[in-house]
């Protein structure tokens, strides 16, 4: 019985020491979230980090039922206030630093709030060519939202013509990649695409 209650003491004091370390972390990481809040472009640059970036603060560091969020989707909503568009795109070129350079890092499964929106979603909500172009290669562009949207088909809802063309285009160029591949997979003792094309038509083909 001793053995249970001195188990359970443990427990208990591990929980409080890992609570107090997510309220540490949280304490810091606020007060950068409410400089994009408010547009403060200046202030926040000073205090973007590898870490800050990749926080995502668990749901019960919030007072209120908002759903959690990061400094990427404060960024892209207020990427039309002054100076707020360089922010949003340096934080786009630090998460895919991460992504690129740490494999515990999945940024192309990141999923912010209830409707299942993907960074890629939130990249075309900032109306931003730039964004959308560093998320592109990182990101799924045919995953979907809740509500069954693509990144495209978000972009063209949202009244973004040139952000649905730069999808559009990034997804031709994956279907000429994928295309190529199976084509090389074919004849794969030839030396060119072109020349495994032929062999596809005529395997007898020099």
């Amino acid at each position: 019985m001793a053995g249970k209650k001195a188990e359970r003491d443990r427990l208990r004091r591990e929980a409080a020491v890992a609570r107090v370390a997510a309220e540490d972390k949280f304490a810091e990481w606020w007060p950068i979230l409410q400089m994009i809040t408010v547009g403060d472009a200046s202030g926040v640059a000073p205090f973007l980090s590898a870490e800050s970036v990749r926080y995502i603060p668990p749901v019960e560091m919030y007072e209120t039922n908002e759903p959690p969020a990061d400094l990427f989707s404060g960024a892209c909503l207020r990427a039309k206030l002054p100076g707020m568009d360089a922010i949003a795109i340096k934080i786009a070129q630090m998460l895919v630093h991460e992504a690129v350079n740490d494999a515990t890092f999945d940024l192309a499964g990141r999923r912010y709030s209830d409707q299942y929106v993907t960074p890629l979603h939130l990249a075309v909500m900032s109306g931003l060519p730039a964004v959308v172009g560093i998320l592109l290669p990182h990101v799924d562009p045919l995953v979907q939202n809740i509500h069954g949207e693509t990144a495209h088909k978000f972009a063209m809802l949202n009244k973004e013509p040139e952000l649905a063309r730069l999808i559009d285009n990034h997804l031709a160029q994956m279907e000429r990649a994928e295309l190529e591949a199976s084509t090389l997979a074919a004849a794969p003792t030839a030396v060119t695409v072109e020349e495994a094309r032929r062999r596809r038509i005529d395997p007898f083909a020099k």
